[in-house]
């Protein structure tokens, strides 16, 4: 994946497909189905939501391959803890979904005829509501993981400062 010039033909994907990934206006939802190895795992990585058939397996090669695996290395600590990743990151092994679900890195595991039809249903949850709420509480999570807790706070106020209540929500948990 060498250029003439030395510099990795990938590199301009990383730009786009991960540091963006945070900073999108909407949700993602990845649904993961059979192998999810290399630059498919760190994508779905960057995802918000991961769904994945119980016949996933995940694996980052890269230790294998002679290089040092860079986004998915920093997203798999995030979320996975140092010791789950590192298990995956320094063997090259392959994991199976329950390992992968064990481990936090996907959300939920169904069957494989229902992959598609479970994605679309947090997809349809999340598009009923307030899409500005959605992107302040993506701002929020996003934020908590990146800067410190008095940004986040202080940032996630003044996003609430301006939200709206949903009364006809409330009356409908309350039944008043």
């Amino acid at each position: 994946l060498t250029g003439a010039d030395g510099v990795s033909g990938s590199s301009e994907a990383f730009d786009i497909a991960f540091e963006d990934a945070e900073f999108c206006e909407k949700p993602i939802i990845a649904a993961i189905q059979g192998q999810c190895f290399g630059f498919g795992f760190t994508s779905s990585l960057a995802c918000d939501l991961r769904i994945a058939a119980e016949d996933a397996t995940f694996c980052l090669p890269e230790v294998k391959l002679g290089l040092a695996s860079i986004h998915g290395n920093m997203r798999l600590v995030q979320m996975a803890g140092l010791a789950k990743a590192m298990e995956l990151l320094l063997t090259g092994q392959v994991r199976d979904a329950q390992w992968a679900r064990d481990a936090s890195i996907v959300n939920e595991l169904v069957p494989a005829d229902a992959l598609q039809r479970r994605a679309l249903e947090y997809a349809q949850m999340i598009a009923e509501l307030d899409p500005g709420v959605i992107r302040a509480t993506r701002r929020v999570g996003y934020m908590s993981q990146y800067v410190g807790f008095s940004e986040t706070v202080t940032e996630g106020l003044e996003m609430r400062a301006r939200a709206t209540l949903d009364k006809g929500y409330i009356a409908r948990v309350t039944g008043q």
